[in-house]
């Protein structure tokens, strides 16, 4: 057995070449996503969203800034209040955070506060309550130093609103409304007109007037401090509330089909005249001055007139669409979002436009799926297939489905379209789609095309089609784990991605498969540029194979914990669809990152420490084995105390790299282990922060 020791000196927090560009960064879109939440300070605006954050406008929405530093990286905002000079934030399963510096910087703020799923934020005088899911109400009277539990009498902890009114303090739960009128030291339960059993979904005090926005029933009044509730929902043609807001005697309510608004405390309300998008899910209310802001699903709404008119907010700068599927066509790149909206940029990302021809006031569909042969491009949601040409104009439909659309793909002049837990479709010179799943006992997760051949992926394995999707027949020697997501095709080699099981090769059209170097992972993704293979892994990053999947590359630094669900390459650009935004990296970079290929010599076992990385997105351990091995790979203490497992696993022959981020541990000496098999190498680890 050989023990080899190398002294090798890494310190961390300066290995990074001064001006490296290896990350990756947001592409200015495609602008919009989930508004859930608003502040007014003065004349700042802040917007929560839905994934990414906080926002802030300083010009009445012409433009918005991210405002997150400090905040984890992928952050849902619930709730947002003022309290003097603090901004509060309201967060989903991350506590509470307050910015003194209107968003510049933000700190944890959620000492004592037991349940961090937070759903409702209100300020009374000095003190600040927040409501919780399942965990009632907390307050805090020292700026959110600390928070203590104030559920005294509150038959319902599930709280969903919150409102002041003057010294009484409102609580809308999912078992209706709740007062105290001594800073929630007790809470009595409102009644009337059946709002005592009913989820009561916002709170809004207009003069002596408090309104209650319910989950199906409208809004409900009450004229005497909550003693006594009337329901009030002439004219409103939408009865599930999910935001109030008041400005001198009119009343704003944001439903689930858009905004009504009634100038008559209720007695009668109307649909919002001349709104963009009236039949948008509306998620937020706020008044600033005359202006009127509603948060949807695509950004922001706004009426500088009291609600006379209304138009889409012009979004600059707000990231925060949900990408589902990315294709590109020539130079264009096509995004497709929530919310039935198709996006393009003809400039690698420096700017999108909306894709016109799909409807939209279709707010429940999304763009789930992607696909481009020659100069068409196919796109596909919940339950509808639109296909354009190249140059992005007009989407005709051409076919609708009771379902969601999973994959696309087109051979010849025959469409063939894969439905959520149905199968596959088919569809030629224009026909009508007729299904053609009777082959494949499952549901079809993912379509290729190699050639002659059609692949389709299943969770019963992979099935191949000779002739363009009216028979199918199982392929699936070698495969042994059949929980198949995706698939893709680079020259003559087929990858299938599968649940847990990692990555699968064929090299004989499906006739047998064998395991690749990336396994035990949930492969979401696959895409292929030339020698390039990308795959997506649920939780897990992003990586590179450039050897036809022998080794593979994370190269996800820089994305923390947001999710990427889908990629694609455009020249040298790799560009990423995630839940904010589409974001891009050259791919020049991340092929700098992989270590040269040994196999134009005779494939070695060993360990090399990388030359380049930082403290912060941490640094290379590459390692190679020449015959298919068990691999362990650790950090150790000099004393042999383990303190991070790297790799543990077989593993076919190739090359491989390993991220370590080194910020976890304390600086000093330690030893990195490598073990293959019978051979054994040590090197010597300085972390010098």
């Amino acid at each position: 057995m050989k023990n080899l020791l190398v002294h090798c000196v890494a310190v961390l927090a300066f290995l990074f070449p001064l001006g490296s560009s290896a990350q990756w960064v947001s592409t200015n879109g495609p602008e919009g996503g989930d508004v859930v939440a608003f502040a007014v300070s003065g004349s700042n605006i802040f917007a929560g969203t839905n994934g990414s954050g906080v926002f802030l406008s300083t010009n009445s929405g012409a433009s918005w800034t991210a405002v997150t530093t400090g905040m984890t990286e992928e952050i849902v905002i619930t709730a947002l209040a003022v309290s003097g000079n603090n901004i509060f934030a309201g967060t989903d399963h991350a506590g509470v955070y307050r910015s003194a510096n209107n968003g510049a910087l933000w700190n944890s703020a959620d000492t004592g506060l037991s349940n961090t799923c937070v759903t409702a934020l209100a300020v009374s005088g000095n003190n600040i309550f927040v409501g919780t899911k399942g965990g009632g109400v907390y307050l805090t009277a020292d700026n959110g130093a600390s928070w203590m539990e104030v559920n005294n009498g509150l038959g319902n902890t599930w709280v969903n609103a919150l409102a002041v009114s003057g010294s009484t303090v409102f609580v809308g739960t999912r078992g209706g409304v709740f007062f105290s009128a001594n800073n929630g030291s007790s809470w009595s339960k409102a009644a009337g007109a059946g709002l005592a059993d009913t989820q009561v979904t916002a709170l809004v005090v207009s003069g002596a007037a408090i309104f209650a926005g319910t989950q199906q029933g409208g809004v409900f009044l009450s004229s005497d401090n909550g003693a006594s509730w009337a329901n009030v929902n002439t004219g409103l043609g939408n009865t599930r509330v999910n935001a109030l807001a008041a400005s001198g005697g009119t009343v704003f309510a944001g439903t689930q089909g858009g905004v009504f608004l009634s100038t008559n405390n209720g007695a009668s309300w109307a649909a919002a005249a001349g709104a963009n998008l009236p039949d948008a899910p509306v998620f937020a209310l706020a008044i600033c001055g005359s202006t009127v802001f509603a948060g949807i699903h695509a950004g922001v709404l706004l009426s500088t007139n009291n609600g006379a008119s209304w138009a889409a907010a012009a979004d600059v700068g707000l990231v925060n669409t949900h990408v589902n599927a990315l294709a590109v066509c020539d130079s264009t790149v096509f995004a497709g979002t929530d919310c039935y909206r198709m996006f393009l940029s003809k400039n690698c990302g420096a700017s999108w436009a909306a894709v016109t021809g799909v409807d939209p006031y279709s707010w429940t569909a999304n763009v789930t799926a992607l696909a481009v042969s020659g100069g068409t491009i196919l796109g596909g949601g919940d339950g509808w297939v639109f296909q354009c040409n190249a140059d992005g104009g007009a989407w005709d439909e051409i076919g609708d489905f009771a379902g969601k659309i999973t994959s696309l793909a087109m051979i010849g002049s025959t469409v063939l379209v894969c439905v959520e837990g149905m199968g596959a479709y088919r569809s030629m010179d224009g026909e009508p789609f007729n299904f053609y799943n009777g082959y494949i006992p499952g549901s079809v997760t993912g379509l290729a095309v190699s050639g002659a051949f059609v692949f389709a992926a299943s969770f019963s394995g992979v099935y191949r089609s000779r002739d363009s999707g009216w028979t199918w027949t199982a392929v699936n020697t070698g495969l042994t784990n059949k929980n198949v997501n995706v698939l893709a095709v680079s020259g003559n080699t087929i990858f299938a991605g599968t649940e847990v099981g990692g990555i699968y090769l064929s090299r004989n059209n499906g006739a047998s498969w064998t395991k690749t170097g990336l396994q035990n992972k949930s492969v979401t993704g696959l895409t292929v540029s030339g020698k390039y293979v990308f795959a997506v892994a649920a939780d897990s990053g992003i990586f590179l194979s450039t050897d036809n999947g022998a080794s593979w590359t994370d190269f996800s630094a820089g994305f923390a914990n947001r999710p990427v669900n889908t990629l694609a390459v455009s020249g040298n650009t790799v560009f990423a669809g995630t839940s904010a935004g589409v974001w891009r990296r050259p791919l020049s970079d991340i092929v700098s990152i992989i270590p040269k290929n040994l196999k134009t010599i005779p494939l070695q076992t060993r360990l090399r420490i990388g030359a380049s990385g930082s403290l912060h997105s941490g640094f290379m351990l590459n390692y190679s084995i020449r015959s298919r091995c068990i691999v362990q790979l650790g950090i150790y203490t000099i004393s042999g105390k383990q303190v991070a497992l790297l790799e543990q696993g077989e593993r076919a022959p190739g090359e491989y790299a390993v991220k370590f981020d080194g910020g976890a541990i304390p600086s000093g000496l330690y030893v990195c282990r490598f073990q293959a098999g019978n051979y054994q190498e040590s090197n010597r680890l300085m972390v010098a922060k």
